[in-house]
């Protein structure tokens, strides 16, 4: 049960004459592919502060989002998830985080086949070996007719796409520098068609695989991102730079495998890692 401390500290104001120092906040840290996070399961509402402190790399747990689990109003459906970025803005969606939060419900109910609610809607996982985890993502779609001409920033073009939030895929040449995106990330992101910003996914096809960099919005370059391996391989499936519906995607936290279905959902299925758990001091 929270107590009237802990709930007291997940909203209070944040003020810097404000002391923490009895309170503390369960968690756990998980990951699948490098891709971290901070799961809180809690049905109170989160701070900014809160969010930001937990994730600071330097002075909390560290995370690329912080997830947090609450109770679900459906019957049929085993938890909320509100997912949040580094900086504290609110997402709609993250596969990998998903993923992990669909593992760790798995154990504490004793299922194989979980549902959570996400403000991308209704997602359906399915845990189908020890640490393994399959997401239904839902359906891509295309966000323009066509390609986002990318020559000002000495690209050509970029795929839009949402899959519950928004990307921009980006094709890249074999003379590509992928240490380039250190420095188109951040303007990619802000790209003007996107009114809330975009996840970047720089994507390179190799061999019948795609390979794959991504920069998160509100958070920066992260080692993998599911959503934007789905968003990746939907579009260039879709342009017909690809054969196989499902294709073995090649992040730089590991390896996902990512499947168009007939009905156009696409799934993602990898590894989730929990990392430890413990208690973080205010």
């Amino acid at each position: 049960m929270i107590t009237e401390n802990l709930k007291r500290a997940l909203t209070m104001p944040s003020t810097p004459e404000t002391s923490f120092a009895a309170d503390a906040v369960p968690f756990k840290k998980m990951h699948s592919l490098q891709n971290d996070f901070v799961l809180l399961e809690t049905a109170q509402p989160v701070s900014p502060k809160l969010i930001t402190h937990m994730a600071s790399r330097r002075t909390g747990v560290g995370c690329d989002q912080l997830l947090v689990i609450g109770p679900a109003a459906q019957s049929d459906v085993h938890a909320t998830v509100k997912i949040y970025n580094a900086d504290g803005s609110e997402v709609e969606a993250c596969g990998n985080g998903t993923r992990c939060v669909v593992w760790l419900l798995a154990q504490k109910y004793g299922l194989s086949s979980i549902v959570v609610e996400t403000k991308a809607g209704l997602l359906k996982g399915q845990v189908t070996c020890a640490r393994d985890v399959e997401i239904m993502q839902g359906k891509p779609r295309f966000l323009t007719d066509e390609p986002l001409d990318l020559e000002a920033f000495g690209l050509q073009e970029g795929y839009a796409v949402d899959i519950g939030n928004p990307h921009l895929v980006v094709p890249l040449d074999t003379d590509f520098d992928p240490s380039r995106f250190q420095y188109l990330g951040p303007r990619l992101e802000s790209h003007a068609f996107f009114p809330n910003k975009a996840n970047v996914e720089f994507v390179m096809i190799d061999e019948g695989c795609v390979r794959l960099w991504v920069w998160e919005r509100g958070v920066g370059r992260t080692r993998a991102c599911a959503s934007g391996a789905s968003a990746a391989v939907f579009a260039l499936l879709k342009e017909g730079l690809l054969q196989n519906t499902t294709t073995p995607v090649k992040l730089e936290g590991g390896e996902m495998w990512v499947t168009l279905k007939a009905d156009g959902t696409i799934t993602h299925r990898a590894e989730v890692n929990l990392v430890f758990d413990g208690t973080f001091s205010l």
